[in-house]
């Protein structure tokens, strides 16, 4: 019994196996784990079928979508039940093929109840876009280079288009990665902007099969670009405000706001132009320019910069002929404070009578006059039409009348008495001269020693045609200088101060007799004098001040002089309005005739000139003063006169002269 159970459990083994052997199959290809749209998917399917019915089909199925991408029916007429068969198949991976799907997808296969699936992988459009600019911040103009790098999901580069809109717009092929270079307008505004990108490829329709979209920002600069300089009238007339505005732009015309360096150029003495007055300025402001009654007229021409952009505009000052009438006791006291010469006739209004007055004076010219009536009180009047003043006078005189100072009138009404002085002065001049003839020549035979003088220049009273202006100064013990070309002198390294007097022609009694001490200071330093207009100048030589370091005497004396004043000037109502420059350079000079002659090599006299005119109750020096003296002077940077750079004398001291007494004092304590 057991052994028939054994007998049929074998035989049942026996045709299970041969079922299985004869039980139909179907296999297909693994494929890559991703692809794009536009690849295609080769798979190989091996069937053996047991039964062959319906139909062969390979399908793509991603999702809860599927399409068939091959298939045969009926499949009885190309399978064979029990027939080994290999169908090879390309599924391309277009829209028009597959439609949208995409995602996570795998490949079925089936024959009649029978199917195989390939492993999952991944069908994608996307792309892979790197985007960059060569900067982040462009001026208008400059060239901007675009670099692209598109990949496709696949790992392939994209082989196909890119279109760029926003900033700038283009459309050009890629292969895998473009270099792209343009340019914003120079016009363009400034501010941020965007590149908009997008990188795709087609199919064979023309619809978009991979793609990627992308942005870049960049911003724009705010350059300057030109500066507009405005104003109501393109004159003025000394006196008055000047107001003008400036305007600074950017490349598309926007105003922007930036502190600006303002230049005023006037006329020179060579028709060329010169620098008058440097100021910073806000763009947008506006700025007010204030010209004195006596600014030189002509065209000025003002220059606005910044960086490299410059604006210019010009105008021009008026001639005006302008006096001051000033009452001093019984004197009229008229003063030209015009800009050009004076050439009007003057009503001068004494009680009911009117005297005319015409006059010539030439610019910052005075003239004085006696105003002369029968003893009493008068009402005086002064004007020329434009100009006028009154003052109430205690008048003496047999008539009304109006006489210049120093003029005939008072020699016709004197005669005898004017004659009586001239011979008692001859005389006297007669027996000085015998008298100190002899000493006199000595001192020609020693033209070194004769370094001082009685009396001041009198070269400089008769340039500056007016009768009373040194008088004062008479006796000062000052040595005396003369510009002239000296042909046969020395040349050496020598320090002039320049001492400018704003206001000399106004200066009364107390005023001149300051100046005195003012000449005294020079001379005790060793100075000689020149008068040079309004214009004292002192020269420190060498072969007088037996010292090559002129430097630090000149700017000791020039911060005595300061001391000086700034000791008198708060005492008195006579004040000086003056300026000190101190420069130093080279001259040629020479000692004739007891007088120091010389020659100013380059600018150094009248560098010294201009930096006292910018003084305005100041020591000012130039860069070649500071640079000798860096040890010895403490300054601050002042306003430079065009390209020479000025600073302000704030103390001196003479290090290198201290160090010289302090050894003498050690060689004395050893001894």
């Amino acid at each position: 019994m057991k052994k028939r159970v054994e007998k049929g459990l074998f035989v049942f083994a026996l045709i299970i196996l041969m079922f299985a052997s004869v039980q139909a199959r179907i296999e297909i290809s693994n494929v890559d784990d991703i692809y794009s749209l536009g690849d295609k998917i080769s798979v190989t399917v091996k069937t053996n079928p047991s039964s062959v019915s319906g139909a062969f089909t390979i399908s793509l199925v991603c999702g809860t979508g599927s399409v068939d991408v091959y298939k045969i029916m009926p499949a009885e007429g190309h399978f064979s039940v029990g027939e080994e068969q290999i169908v090879n198949h390309a599924v391309v991976l277009f829209p028009e093929y597959i439609g949208n799907l995409s995602g996570n997808c795998n490949i079925i296969t089936s024959l009649a109840n029978e199917q195989a699936t390939t492993n999952n992988f991944m069908v994608s459009k996307e792309v892979s876009l790197e985007a960059s600019l060569d900067k982040s911040n462009y001026n208008p103009g400059d060239i901007i280079t675009l670099n692209l790098k598109a990949t496709k999901s696949n790992g392939k580069p994209l082989s196909g288009f890119v279109d760029v809109s926003g900033a700038t717009k283009f459309s050009k092929a890629i292969e895998g990665s473009i270099k792209e270079i343009f340019t914003m307008p120079k016009t363009t505004e400034s501010g941020a902007y965007t590149i908009n990108l997008q990188v795709y490829d087609a199919g064979k329709t023309g619809e978009i099969l991979n793609s990627a979209n992308s942005s870049l920002l960049f911003n724009i600069n705010q350059v300057p670009s030109s500066i507009v300089i405005s104003s109501s009238s393109n004159e003025v007339m000394p006196g008055e405000k000047f107001e003008f505005g400036i305007d600074l732009y950017d490349q598309s015309g926007k105003p922007m706001d930036k502190s600006l360096s303002v230049l005023i150029l006037s006329p020179d003495s060579n028709g060329g132009m010169q620098d008058e007055t440097k100021v910073v300025a806000r763009s947008g402001n506006k700025v007010i320019l204030e010209f004195p009654t006596n600014a030189t007229f002509g065209k000025r021409k003002i220059v606005a910069s910044l960086q490299n952009i410059i604006g210019t505009k010009e105008f021009s000052v008026k001639e005006l002929q302008k006096v001051s009438f000033e009452f001093l006791d019984t004197s009229l006291i008229i003063t030209n404070i015009g800009n050009v010469q004076y050439n009007k006739t003057v009503d001068v209004k004494i009680g009911s009578s009117i005297q005319q007055v015409p006059l010539n004076l030439g610019i910052g010219e005075e003239k004085r006059f006696n105003l002369n009536a029968p003893n009493g009180e008068y009402a005086v009047a002064v004007n020329d039409g434009s100009t006028n003043a009154k003052k109430s006078l205690l008048l003496t005189g047999k008539a009304i009348s109006v006489n210049e100072t120093g003029g005939m009138s008072v020699w016709n009404r004197y005669p005898v008495i004017w004659t009586l002085i001239i011979i008692v002065l001859l005389a006297l001049g007669i027996a000085i001269f015998f008298r100190y003839r002899k000493e006199t020549y000595k001192f020609k035979d020693d033209g070194e020693k004769n370094s001082k003088f009685a009396d001041i220049s009198p070269r400089f009273e008769k340039s500056l045609s007016r009768e009373e202006k040194f008088k004062d100064f008479r006796g000062a013990n000052v040595t005396e200088a003369q510009s002239d070309l000296v042909v046969d002198g020395e040349k050496q390294i020598c320090s002039v101060v320049s001492f400018k007097i704003n206001n000399f022609s106004r200066l009364g009694e107390s005023g001149r007799r300051e100046l005195t001490n003012i000449l005294e200071i020079i001379k005790s330093k060793k100075g000689v004098v020149h008068f040079d207009q309004n214009y004292i100048l002192a020269v420190f030589v060498p072969k007088i001040t037996r010292t090559f370091n002129n430097e630090i005497i000149a700017s000791k004396t020039a911060e005595s002089i300061l001391k000086e004043l700034g000791s008198y000037n708060p005492r008195v109502q006579d004040k000086i309005d003056f300026g000190i420059g101190v420069n130093s350079g080279e001259l040629i000079t020479a000692l004739q005739n007891g007088k120091l002659r010389y020659t100013s090599i380059g600018s150094t006299v009248l560098l010294a000139k201009r930096i006292s005119d910018s003084g305005h109750g100041k020591v000012l020096i130039s860069s070649s003063i500071k640079n000798k003296l860096k040890r010895d002077v403490k300054t601050d940077r002042h306003a430079d006169i065009g390209k020479q750079q000025v600073f302000s004398l704030i103390s001196v001291e003479d290090k290198a002269g201290n160090n010289d007494k302090l050894r003498d004092l050690l060689s004395r304590m050893k001894k």
